[in-house]
Order: C-alpha cells, then sequence, then structure tokens
C-alpha cells in the first residue's frame, strides 16, 4: 500500500451508490410517446336532471309570454275543485292503470302500456316521489340494457338466436318488441341485456346466469321530485304550498341505487295512499301547479290554473285585474331563467378531468378545465419501476326512514408507490384504460 494512501480512499461514499442507484433506475424506463385520456366531470344523465326541473320551472313564463297562457279563454277543460270554483285543467288522464307491488317499489302501467318504476314517501305536509331509471348509455367497455320483458326469438323471429325485449308484456302485446339483443338475463326484477358475448344459441336459456354484476345493477338510479299532500284550493295559499315543498328535504334513498325484490305479501299501498300531491309550484296568486295523482280508476298528471275562470270558459274580473298587474313581469323572468339556466348548463357541460402521460419524463398530470379555458393542474405523479395501479371497490350502508338498510358500491383507482404513499386518480376512468395510458401493472 502506498504510503500516502489510506484505506478510506478505497471505500464507495454513500452519495455515489445513491447516484448509481437512481442513474440504473431511470436506465429502466423506457420513453413513450406522450398519452392523454379524459372524462366529462359531469354526465349527460346529470345535465339532463339539471335542465328538466328548469324548463319546467320556467315553462309556464314562457307559456305565458307566448299567449298560451294567461290568455281569456281556458286552454283546457273548466273543473269545479275543492274551493267551489271553476279552473282550468290541461293533462293526461290514464284510465284503469295496473299496479304492481314491490319491497319498497310500485310498478304503474299506463293504459298506453308505459310504466313507471317509483318509490314515495310521505314527509309531514310534503312527501319525495322518485323515479326509478336505468343509467345505461354511458359504459362503452361493456353496455349493459334493462327492460322490464324479454323473449327468446319473442313474437314471428323463431330461428333469429336472439333476445327480443319491451317495456313490459302489455307493451309488447299492443306495440310489439321494440329491441333485440344476443344475451338477456333475469335479475332482481328485471331483464338485463347485451350483445358483449356474442350470438350464441346456447343463450336460449340463462336462468342460471349472473354475468350482470354489480357494475350493471347499481346503473340505477333514482329522479326525486318534492312534492305537497295539501291541496292550494283547500283552505290552502300558495305561499304555505310554497314554503312546504321548499322544507321537504330529499331522504337517503334518493342518492343511492335502488334495490328491487320481489316479496308477495307486502301490502299493496296506492303512492300516496290514493291522494292527489302537487308539484312544482309555478307562481303565487298567478300561474299554475302541477297535479299527480295515481288511484285505482285512473292516473292523472294535470297543470291546473291558479287562477278562476267564469262558466263562459273566460277568467273572472279579479283574476283578469291580477294578470294585467303582473304581465309585463314575465317576459323579464324568462330572460332571468333561460340565460342564468343556459350559462349553468353550458358551463357544467363543459367540465373535463384530464390524465396526461408525459412520455419522455415518467410522469402523470391531473389536471381540470372548465368553460375551455386552460387546465388546471391538480396532482402531478411521479411514476417508477415499483408503482402499480390498483383498482378498489367501497361499500357504504345507508339505513332509511322505515329502519331498511341498504348498500351502495363505488369503484376507484390509485397507483401505489413501495417508497411512498399512494396516488389516487380521478373516478369515471375505467380500469383498461389507465393501464394504456400509464404502461403500469395491475396490483
Amino acid at each position: 500500500m502506498d504510503s500516502s494512501s489510506t484505506f478510506w480512499d478505497n471505500v464507495e461514499s454513500p452519495d455515489d451508490n445513491n447516484s448509481e442507484s437512481k442513474n440504473e433506475e431511470e436506465s429502466t424506463y423506457l420513453a413513450r410517446e406522450p398519452q392523454e385520456i379524459s372524462k366529462k366531470i359531469i354526465t349527460l344523465s346529470t345535465l339532463l336532471m339539471f335542465s328538466i326541473p328548469l324548463l319546467l320551472l320556467s315553462a309556464p313564463f314562457a307559456l305565458v309570454g307566448m299567449g298560451v297562457l294567461g290568455q281569456d279563454e281556458c286552454w283546457g277543460d273548466l273543473e269545479y275543485l275543492e274551493d267551489g270554483k271553476l279552473h282550468c285543467v290541461e293533462g293526461e288522464k290514464s284510465p284503469n292503470p295496473t299496479y304492481s307491488f314491490s319491497e319498497t317499489h310500485v310498478i304503474v302501467t299506463h293504459s298506453q302500456g308505459y310504466s313507471d318504476v317509483l318509490r314515495w314517501e310521505i314527509i309531514g305536509d310534503g312527501g319525495v316521489i322518485g323515479y326509478a331509471y336505468y343509467d345505461a348509455y354511458y359504459d362503452e367497455e361493456e353496455p349493459w340494457f334493462s327492460h322490464g320483458y324479454c323473449e327468446w326469438e319473442g313474437g314471428e323471429n323463431v330461428g333469429s338466436e336472439q333476445w327480443y325485449c319491451g317495456v313490459n308484456e302489455e307493451s309488447v302485446s299492443r306495440f310489439g318488441f321494440e329491441n333485440w339483443y344476443y344475451y338477456c338475463e333475469y335479475q332482481e326484477m328485471n331483464w338485463y341485456c347485451t350483445d358483449s358475448f356474442g350470438q350464441s344459441a346456447s343463450f336460449a336459456d340463462t336462468s342460471d346466469e349472473t354475468r350482470a354484476d354489480a357494475n350493471a345493477l347499481n346503473k340505477w338510479v333514482y329522479n326525486c321530485l318534492p312534492v305537497v299532500t295539501k291541496s292550494p284550493f283547500e283552505n290552502t295559499s300558495m305561499i304555505e304550498i310554497t314554503e312546504i315543498e321548499a322544507k321537504v328535504v330529499l331522504p337517503q334513498w334518493c342518492f343511492e341505487t335502488p334495490i328491487f325484490s320481489d316479496n308477495e305479501s307486502v301490502e299493496h299501498i296506492l303512492p300516496f295512499n290514493g291522494e292527489a300531491v302537487y308539484l312544482y309550484p309555478n307562481g303565487i296568486g298567478y300561474g299554475s301547479i302541477d297535479l299527480l295523482h295515481y288511484s285505482n280508476d285512473s292516473l292523472r298528471y294535470q297543470m291546473i290554473s291558479l287562477h278562476d275562470y267564469n262558466e263562459d270558459g273566460t277568467l273572472t274580473e279579479e283574476s283578469e285585474e291580477s294578470m294585467q298587474l303582473l304581465g309585463s313581469f314575465f317576459p323579464v323572468v324568462i330572460v332571468i331563467i333561460y340565460l342564468s339556466g343556459g350559462y349553468l348548463l353550458y358551463a357544467l357541460s363543459t367540465g373535463r378531468t384530464y390524465i396526461e402521460h408525459l412520455g419522455t419524463e415518467n410522469t402523470l398530470i391531473v389536471s381540470t378545465s372548465w368553460r375551455n379555458k386552460p387546465r388546471k393542474v391538480k396532482a402531478t405523479i411521479s411514476l417508477t419501476s415499483s408503482s402499480l395501479l390498483r383498482h378498489y371497490t367501497t361499500s357504504s350502508t345507508h339505513t332509511d326512514s322505515d329502519g331498511h338498510s341498504y348498500n351502495s358500491t363505488s369503484h376507484h383507482h390509485e397507483i401505489t408507490h413501495f417508497d411512498r404513499q399512494s396516488d389516487e386518480l380521478p373516478s369515471g376512468f375505467n380500469t383498461e384504460e389507465l393501464l394504456k395510458l400509464t404502461g403500469l401493472k395491475l396490483a
């Protein structure tokens, strides 16, 4: 050993080891072309749920502005109501509906062959009605569709080796089959159909199949509307009606996935005990209010004027004076509602979430944008050789006012790392597209 050297001259420093280790790790990553995926923050179905109340709220004002409402003559039928006065009534009256009952839902079949699947609850002098519908059109990976009635080679289609479906059996008898699929199975009071498995004669009997998993069954959602059980024509003012409706708090089940279960022994109670309810109050002292009534002999959905009429179909003098006083107010209301509502829908429709892989740099950038403005970065995730993509589900249990418990499931993704905390990814992306974007393996 050279007298000028020491033992430490031949020992590698910790910094040198870390540098080589880091360089070795970086060299294992092969640069790719930059990639990006994006999803709408607000789905089309959610936008529709925003737009429908907006249209219903503004419709009476628009009709007044067009002269359809607010004119001297009644636009529908004149009927004496509880206040002993004539009111103008227009809308659907479907005779002899049929009802079927489950543990929590009532299925109402109209005389025209259409059906409502609904749940209802009385809350004080108000309540809520929730229409269940199947949100089928936003799963590009494995689309499922739900129908009330399906037959293998239905009707005259013998030898076609596929299923034929309609709204319900009565609708099929009146209008025929409206849809057809290669595969259908029956679960929890509904038929679930898809073309994802191809065409096969063996699909004629799917009585023991449960290919429609929780992802397919959980596409059922509610459209809940507050209602008032008091009549505005029976010692109740429109101010009281409006206050009652405003105080209705939607129950927890409105935000959960509807659960269908057969129960032949369940008590057969018509929605709101067969009594009429009122919704969408459209004015105080002027305008109209909607009536909804499920009874044994008819189904009524009608719009009723709040002002009074003479027997010849003209407005009473008192109602005519109130209309003249408020007539100039409606054009302003229409403009305000449509401008503010239209801008809100536009803003919601432009919201998008982006996940971008930089390519040369093994990094993900999560960002969002609204109203087509520049994106705002929400997270920067550096990937390493230890990073993995993990898909997981979370479940929650909710109990309604009747003591019934329901489970709901949601799906999530995160990126795990060996040496640091996991990074959560935005929801709405499927596993395959995330694997392709990140180049990671599934944990």
